[in-house]
Parts: structure tokens; sequence; C-alpha cells
């Protein structure tokens, strides 16, 4: 019975992720994977399936989001400024 609480604790307790261990090998000074390693690829595939996610939310909610956390709108030159204005002029009647 021992054994399986413990099993149990281990599987609760969380391993850093792969961006977790990115930002701590940046922090520490140390290069970035080479392009043809499995660390880089992993890396890149992960980018591309979150910004798979965050295209399909949408401006709207990227917009809110960024309010909700208290960050500031983009400067009026900026892409994305553009696009919401443009999204929003399609709004109007």
């Amino acid at each position: 019975m021992k054994n399986f609480i413990q099993a149990l604790k281990e599987l609760k307790e969380e391993k850093p992720g792969l961006w977790a261990n990115i930002r701590a090998k940046k922090a520490r000074g140390a290069k970035p994977a080479h392009k043809n390693s499995n660390a880089h690829k992993d890396a890149v595939k992960a980018g591309k399936k979150i910004n798979k996610a965050v295209k399909k939310e949408g401006l709207w909610a990227n917009i809110n989001a960024k309010k909700k956390a208290g960050k500031k709108a983009s400067h009026g030159n900026s892409n994305a400024h553009k696009a919401a204005e443009k999204a929003g002029n399609k709004l109007k009647p």
C-alpha cells in the first residue's frame, strides 16, 4: 500500500516541460540548440501547435486577453492595430 501511495504522488508531480527547459537554458546563458537537434525540432513543433491554437481563437480573443492582463494596446502603426481597426470597420454598419 505504501508503494502505491508513493507511486500516486510521483504521478501527480509535474516535470518541467519543454518551455521551462528552454527558459532555464536561456537564463543560464547557454547557447540554444542547433537547428538539426531533436530539442530544436521539438520546440519548433510545439511553437507551431501553440500558434495554431491562438489563431483559432481569433483577433478579438487576443485583444480581450491583452486588456485583461493589463497590457498596453498595440501602437497605431503595428500590424496588430491595423488588423483590429480593419475588423472593427467591417462590423460598423
